[in-house]
């Protein structure tokens, strides 16, 4: 399948003492095959460099490599230290840190940007990290000593393999009408050629929390925006990729919870929280809150559906009233920011309605001239089942 379920991106930390990230930035500054440059807001740089060990307030240095498909990069924290101030105690406090960001599918040789990751390329990932960090300083460690920082979960919708009938860009505008979260925002950019007002991107849905950002996207628009250079640019014109950043505060949360439950070491726990079954179930619960599960009908198609089920004349009609409620606000979010008090409770009780009848509150407008698309999950879901069934019955013979 082109459709798949899994990971594109992981954050690694490790903490250092002052001594360690002293001797680490020299290290970076040696290497041949990348270049070490301080964060733009960075308060100072090394007093000079003969004493690497005495860095001013926290500073950030980035280590890019010189191969742009390398799919690793790192980045130093430094802290206060003093060149007069080198006690045991100092050794024994870790005020620094090292952070790696990795690409597993471009790490491991596989120059693809549009694929997610499995599960089961993490052991080829940890091997070439051991002989990548082996080769700059033993400062670094190895893979099984780092804790996860951030962890890009996603999935790829591949149009033409799930669905013939609609086209990215109306995929697009129909999550874009779909729910946005409380604490939760999208994000919007002042727009100074046109509008000369905030406006959100019309190609993307970007919603942002404090521990979690969701980022639903053309991946063909956003190659052509940030990496138009991109060797396989053109296997991603179908792709829409719906992705769940989980942050820090996120990952430290689905981590503590794993290791009560699972009494593990670090690499069992990476392993088990980048596993197919945890990726799944993070896309899930964040698809079914936020584009919500069902079908997508035009709203005559959809009202009629309701009124076939023959409800109660008072059900019926709470229910065609959220459908052209919706519709009218052109979202979920904008039709619920109209509502408050027992007609709010109504709405999402209505919601929950129409998602068990198979239809998606949000409706295909009239001029698209589509008559129905379906749930883009729940059709991968469904080809997935079938393609592991065949294999089965492949390997059996039957």
């Amino acid at each position: 399948m082109l459709s798949s379920i899994g990971f594109h991106t992981l954050s690694l930390y490790k903490k250092l003492t002052n001594k360690e990230a002293g001797l680490l930035y020299m290290a970076f500054k040696d290497h041949n095959d990348a270049y070490i440059i301080p964060d733009k807001n960075n308060k100072s740089v090394p007093k000079n460099n003969n004493d690497p060990f005495f860095f001013s307030f926290s500073n950030y240095y980035y280590v890019i490599y010189n191969d742009k498909n390398k799919g690793l990069s790192w980045k130093l924290r430094t802290s206060v230290s003093s060149p007069y101030f080198r006690s045991k105690s100092e050794n024994e406090h870790k005020p620094c840190s090292i952070q790696v960001k990795i690409n597993p599918k471009i790490f491991t040789g596989i120059t693809d940007y549009t694929a997610t990751s499995a599960w089961e390329c993490l052991k080829d990932v940890e091997t070439r990290f051991n002989l990548e960090a082996n080769k700059i300083s033993p400062v670094l460690g190895d893979f099984g000593s780092y804790l996860l920082n951030r962890i890009d979960y996603c999935v790829n919708f591949h149009l033409k393999e799930l669905c013939r009938s609609c086209t990215p860009e109306q995929v697009i505008t129909l999550f874009k009408r779909g729910n946005i979260p409380e604490r939760y925002e999208e994000r919007k950019e002042y727009d100074y050629h046109t509008s000369h007002r905030n406006k959100t991107d019309k190609n993307t849905f970007y919603l942002q929390s404090k521990s979690v950002t969701v980022n639903c996207y053309w991946k063909y628009y956003q190659l052509q925006k940030e990496f138009l250079d991109c060797p396989d640019i053109d296997n991603s014109l179908d792709v829409i990729r719906f992705e769940i950043q989980c942050k820090y505060l996120k990952v430290y949360s689905m981590s503590k919870n794993l290791k009560e439950s699972m009494d593990c070491d670090n690499p069992e726990l990476i392993s088990s929280m980048l596993s197919d079954d945890v990726s799944n179930s993070i896309v899930t619960k964040y698809y079914n809150k936020i584009i919500r599960k069902g079908d997508y009908y035009p709203l005559e198609t959809a009202k009629r559906i309701v009124r076939d089920n023959r409800f109660q004349s008072q059900k019926e009609e709470r229910l065609i009233n959220a459908l052209n409620l919706i519709n009218r606000c052109r979202g979920i979010s904008k039709a619920k920011a109209e509502l408050r008090g027992e007609e709010f409770e109504d709405f999402k009780r209505s919601m929950r309605e129409l998602e068990a009848l198979g239809i998606n509150p949000v409706t295909i407008p009239r001029e698209w001239g589509i008559r129905h698309i379906p749930n883009l999950l729940d059709t991968y879901n469904t080809m997935f089942l079938y393609e592991k069934l065949s294999e089965i019955k492949e390997r059996w013979g039957l």
